[in-house]
């Protein structure tokens, strides 16, 4: 009896790692994907609100690592900013109106010149 029960917890065993591996391999393949899509992004990065943005390799690489970049915790400074509601507002801020200040400070430089 004893060995059929081993036997049985072994087959268990055997099972849950595998799920776990399959888990992970599924979730590796989701992280490569993301970092796919957001290199290709940044690649592509070229203008705010209409005013050509030229980045760099190092200035794009920056821009990978504080979005993709994690820490021992698998927290990225991207992660921190948002968990930080002073960040939060400010990147809230920007979001909704960034846009609209690069536009008037492009109108007043131009009226400037």
């Amino acid at each position: 009896m004893e060995g059929i029960r081993k036997e049985y917890q072994k087959l268990e065993d055997n099972n849950r790692q595998q799920q776990e591996a399959i888990a992970q391999e599924q979730e590796n393949q989701q992280w490569n994907a993301f970092v796919d899509t957001i290199t290709d992004k940044i690649d592509g990065f070229n203008s705010v609100e209409g005013l050509d943005v030229e980045l760099d390799d190092n200035d794009k690489q920056v821009l990978a690592d504080f979005i993709l970049e994690r820490d021992e915790t698998g927290v990225s400074n991207l992660g921190k900013a948002l968990n930080d509601p002073e960040s939060l507002v400010t990147i809230a801020w920007w979001a909704l109106n960034g846009d609209k200040l690069v536009d008037d400070m492009t109108t007043m430089f131009k009226e400037q010149v």
